[in-house]
């Protein structure tokens, strides 16, 4: 458990790794309040096997929401300290012209773990072997906006860039894009935690309540002690708990990593493109790599034609065209198409069209997806709940209360 704890404050602060340590170490700590609630559950409501797998449920569901709302700290913090970064390099570059150069200066003031990142990346843009470094810097680093800033770096640094005059530097254009899709990534994931908070507790709390409902039931009738003790009230009990523990890891699911759809990645891949399009020197295989880093739903098709590039170029842009039945991916895999003949620059310029004149209505689109998704998580969330008042209090209740009525009216026949 410390070391998948350790392994995902590393992914976060990839440099830090003596904050990571502590931060694990403290993370350890706090989850050590779950079990003691647990081990007072298990005194207030002595039982059998029952009764130790709702104990267990209880500490396993409190330590994960607990190490949710941890994750989700040191996440904003990271994209504090990534926009901070953005930030000192672009003014430093403004400054200098020179990519290593800003990279340098933009150490001064920073917090160790930022600076130890800094370091790394004017490493690898004075590195003799700069390819090395550059495979050495994706291994330990997983971020798509630092690996997409790196790109960036190297790319201006290699070629230069030659300003026109009253054009805007496209290293400058591109980090400020970069910190905007940052933040944009940032709002919408921290508006998804919210908005599913509560689902992960409506999907898991209900059946850590079954002994409450239990005693409320058997007081104000006493018959349903049989239920409860029998093999259909046991057959409940073990369905909810089965239920809210899957329920609970679809809502995850969806808040965490979330559903990606064919729409929302080449929207993603869009962005990409617009951003690193007109960069000096940059190569198709180069873009096709960061579309395959960034990709979900469409990562096999660009992967199987990375392979086929070397071969035939056609035909590998023709099966990338044609693994994916997306309109619009299939757009894109027409622009790559035409990168031989007419330029990286003029084969995507249309994409930069469409994101200036649709740039609103996809943010729409984009907001519409994750409603969806919060409808779906919502009604799953309630499937627990729904079935344990079904099951255990109000079918069982009127099953005993026509019981009795039956009985009742059966004596009164009988005296008649």
């Amino acid at each position: 458990m410390y070391r998948y704890i350790y392994e995902s404050y590393l992914t976060l602060f990839p440099f830090a790794v003596e904050k990571c340590r502590k931060k694990a170490a403290n993370t350890m700590k706090l989850l050590l309040f779950p079990v003691l609630l647990a081990i007072l559950y298990l005194r207030e409501n002595p039982g059998g096997l029952t009764s130790v797998l709702l104990a267990f449920w209880a500490a396993l569901f409190l330590g994960s929401e607990l190490l949710s709302l941890c994750f989700q700290r040191e996440e904003e913090r990271m994209h504090r300290e990534m926009n901070l970064i953005f930030s000192n390099v672009r003014h430093q570059y403004y400054c200098y012209g020179n990519v290593a150069d800003a990279v340098y200066f933009a150490l001064e003031g920073m917090e160790l773990g930022v600076q130890l990142h800094l370091q790394e990346i004017y490493r690898i843009l004075t590195a003799k072997n700069r390819e090395m470094a550059e495979a050495q810097y994706k291994e330990r680093v997983r971020n798509r906006f630092y690996r997409m800033f790196l790109l960036q770096a190297i790319v201006v640094e290699e070629h230069g860039e030659e300003q026109e005059e009253g054009k805007k530097s496209v290293f400058l254009s591109n980090l400020l894009a970069l910190r905007k899709e940052a933040e944009k990534h940032r709002r919408a994931r921290k508006r998804m935690h919210y908005l599913c908070s509560g689902l992960g507790v409506v999907s898991a709390a209900p059946v850590l309540c079954l002994n409450w409902i239990q005693e409320w039931a058997v007081s104000n009738l006493p018959e349903l002690k049989s239920f409860y003790h029998g093999a259909a009230g046991q057959a409940v009990k073990w369905l909810g708990l089965l239920l809210s523990i899957g329920i609970y890891l679809v809502v995850l699911y969806i808040r965490w990593p979330g559903i990606k759809t064919q729409e929302e990645e080449v929207i993603r891949f869009q962005t990409i493109l617009c951003m690193l399009k007109d960069l000096p020197g940059i190569s198709t295989v180069e873009l096709l790599e960061r579309l395959e880093e960034n990709a979900e739903v469409f990562r096999e098709p660009l992967r199987s034609c990375m392979r086929e590039l070397e071969q035939d170029e056609a035909a590998a842009f023709q099966s990338l065209r044609e693994a994916a039945d997306s309109p619009a991916f299939q757009k894109l895999a027409d622009m790559f198409a035409m990168i031989e003949e007419s330029g990286v620059q003029e084969a995507f310029a249309e994409i930069t069209t469409e994101m200036e004149e649709f740039g609103e209505s996809r943010r729409l689109e984009e907001e519409i997806l994750q409603g969806k998704k919060l409808e779906l998580a919502t009604i799953i969330a309630c499937i627990p709940g729904c079935f344990l008042l079904a099951g255990y209090l109000i079918i069982p209740f009127m099953s005993e209360c026509f019981r009795q009525l039956e009985e009742y009216m059966g004596a009164l026949s009988g005296a008649v």
